[in-house]
């Protein structure tokens, strides 16, 4: 099993390890354990669920934003790439209304449509 940067285990190393030593059935509070594993990114927030079906890491990491899902991933990693874009693409539409700015009145909104 792999530690995070908190130095705690992943929701998908213990539910492969528990898959390895159980078998596909989980009770129900084991599996509410998972939910308790979230993390928020902002407006966008994060819970993982027990998957046994899902044979490479025996976990879903649940995306939702305004309460409606979003995603769901089999990998945090991929979840934190499309964080990443989203934070780079909302970096760059700053930069974009700040060299508009500088451009003045007839180049306005010129280059924040190129990111929108």
């Amino acid at each position: 099993m792999t530690e995070n940067d908190e130095g705690m285990f992943s929701p998908a190393d213990y539910a492969q390890a528990h898959f390895e030593l159980n078998g596909a059935e989980m009770d129900e509070s084991t599996k509410s354990l998972f939910k308790e594993y979230q993390w928020s990114h902002g407006d966008f927030h994060v819970t993982s669920e027990y998957a046994p079906e899902n044979e490479e890491t025996r976990i879903y990491y649940i995306v939702t934003l305004n309460g409606n899902e979003f995603m769901r991933c089999r990998h945090e990693s991929a979840i934190t790439s499309i964080f990443d874009i989203i934070d780079q693409n909302k970096l760059l539409s700053e930069r974009c209304a700040e060299l508009e700015a500088k451009l003045g009145k007839n180049k306005k909104g010129l280059l924040s449509k190129l990111f929108s």
